[in-house]
């Protein structure tokens, strides 16, 4: 017999951001698209590299739409983020962000890949 686990969905604040971003880059490190565009061995690493990505991607839609967090016991183990129609697309300054994270501490072909 399996044991459910109570889950409890709460909009994101602030100071959730950075914990939503390690979840997001340890969830998504293993993924074929990430590990062949980011092109590092390493897990943890690559988990870093996510990291870097991730947290202009999650900043920027914060401000523009909404992130709920999936909590178990208190520790977020999910995210689900949504912008409206027309704030759905990041903005020149998190466009630039999101480069600047995929050019420095990654390998050369990153950018181009991604």
């Amino acid at each position: 017999m399996k044991k459910f686990v109570d889950t409890t969905l709460r909009e994101l604040e602030v100071t959730d951001l950075d914990e939503a971003v390690r979840v997001l880059s340890y969830s998504m490190r293993d993924n074929p698209v990430n590990v062949r565009a980011f092109s590092i061995e390493d897990t943890e690493q690559r988990s870093r590299s996510l990291g870097r990505f991730f947290r202009p991607v999650v900043r920027g839609l914060y401000k523009r739409g909404i992130i709920i967090g999936a909590f178990r016991d208190k520790e977020l183990v999910g995210i689900c983020g949504m912008a409206r129609p027309s704030s759905c697309q990041p903005t020149l300054l998190e466009k630039i962000e999101l480069l600047l994270s995929l050019t420095f501490g990654n390998p050369i072909g990153t950018a181009i890949r991604s």
